[in-house]
């Protein structure tokens, strides 16, 4: 780790693979160093273009509540919108080969302009926070 050598665990090793879609030997890829997950090239070259891409995916594809709507509104208005699986579905199947593992980002930006707070006089605002998070 670090360019220094060091016990690199089998099960590590898997899950990066699973979860970079690299587990099924295809002669087309790159091969990746999952043995090394400390470099940028490993993380900015690897890892985070391929959760963008999956994510990017997914969204445009399926339409999946993982967005970045900031309120009720705007993800409305969001879900509005017809996903291209359903429009044009060999344009999604498309898009769907493209997706490599299963990594996609998390959303950091969902409905944080809205208050998800219960109403003081419902009975669920008698409940300590710390059980709704």
């Amino acid at each position: 780790m670090n360019s220094q050598p060091f016990p690199t665990g089998q099960l590590r090793r898997f899950l990066f693979k699973e979860h970079l879609g690299l587990i099924q030997p295809d002669p087309e890829h790159i091969p990746i160093n999952v043995i090394e997950p400390t470099i940028d090239l490993f993380w900015n070259g690897f890892w985070f273009r391929a959760s963008k891409r999956n994510t990017r995916i997914y969204d445009e594809v399926f339409k999946c509540i993982h967005t970045d709507a900031e309120s009720f509104v705007s993800l409305k208005k969001y879900l509005e919108e017809k996903p291209i699986c359903k429009s044009n579905p060999e344009a999604a199947m498309k898009q769907v080969l493209q997706l490599q593992g299963h990594l996609v980002d998390l959303s950091f930006q969902f409905l944080w302009e809205q208050v998800l707070a219960p109403p003081g006089t419902s009975k669920e605002a008698l409940i300590r926070t710390s059980v709704w998070t």
